[in-house]
This record gives structure tokens, sequence and C-alpha cells, in this order.
């Protein structure tokens, strides 16, 4: 199954480049933070977006500040050499899944959006491994009278095993 990935860059030769080299995935680009923003909200299944620091109508920062309101898409922030510092800090802040320097060769690219697929993919995991718990557990409980702390163990060791 090829994941989806969202480029916002304003940059055509790195929309050429992502039509290109990452064919391995579905690849979306938009040029603008208002153009990514519509993209995301119209369907759900995005698994990472590679977003620039700066976007001709917005803050990068701004972009995934708002793009996280609205999808669980592994956000990825594509640094200029000169925009490093800021971007860490946002990484740091929990923000960014990943920064990536726009200097960066094109196989470190494709590495660092294959990390943020795995890492979509164990979100989506866990939330529905979560709801499915979540489901049993009443009916564990009314069936078995099970405590909460069993509930708990339970979970975990599902949780666990979902991850092997």
């Amino acid at each position: 199954m090829h994941e989806k990935i969202l480029v916002v860059h304003d940059s055509l030769n790195i929309a050429a480049l992502a039509g290109r080299v990452l064919a391995e995935w579905r690849i979306t680009v938009t040029t603008t933070g208002r153009d990514g923003l519509k993209a995301l909200a119209e369907t759900s299944d995005w698994s990472a977006m590679l977003v620039a620091t700066r976007l001709p109508d917005m803050d990068g920062m701004a972009f995934l500040a708002e793009a996280a309101r609205i999808s669980d898409a592994v956000p990825l922030l594509l640094a200029r050499d000169g925009t490093l510092t800021a971007a860490v800090h946002a990484a740091n802040s929990g923000s960014v899944f990943r920064v990536v320097p726009q200097s960066s060769p094109v196989e470190h690219i494709k590495a660092v959006i294959r990390d943020a697929v795995c890492q979509h993919q164990l979100i989506r995991g866990e939330r529905e491994l979560r709801a499915r718990v979540l489901s049993l557990s009443t009916l564990f409980s009314l069936l078995f009278c099970r405590t909460q702390a069993w509930l708990h163990d339970h979970r975990n060791r599902e949780l666990r095993r979902r991850v092997r």
C-alpha cells in the first residue's frame, strides 16, 4: 500500500524532486499553506507531511499548528540552512517529528519519510487497539468481573504484542 505524503513547499525544484524521487509514496505537492490545509481537510488518510519553514502565505510552524488540529499526519519540517535553530527548537518542543535540512541528500530525506510513515502506522495501530480494548473492557468487566488494574495490565500486554 502506498502511503500518502503531503509536501508543502513553494519551490518548483522541491515539487519536481518530490514527484520523481519519492515515487514509493503517493505524493501531493502544494505551494501554499492554505492549499496544504485544504488538502489535509479533504481526506484523513495522510501519513506524513513535509513542510517548508517559510511558505508564501504563512510560517511553516503556523501551518503545522493548524494542521495538527485537522490531521494526524506525522509532521516533518524541511528547514533551510539559515533556519535550522528555530526548526530544532520546534522539534524539541514536540510539535515536529523530525527536522530535515533542505540541503540533505535525497536518501536521507527518503529515510526520514520512511520513519514518519512507520511512526504513523504505530500511532494508528495504538489508536485502534485502544478503541478495541476500551470496547472489550466493558464486556470483560460485565462478564468476568475484572478489576481496572487487570484491564490496565491486559491493555499494556496487548499494546506490547501489537508493537512487536
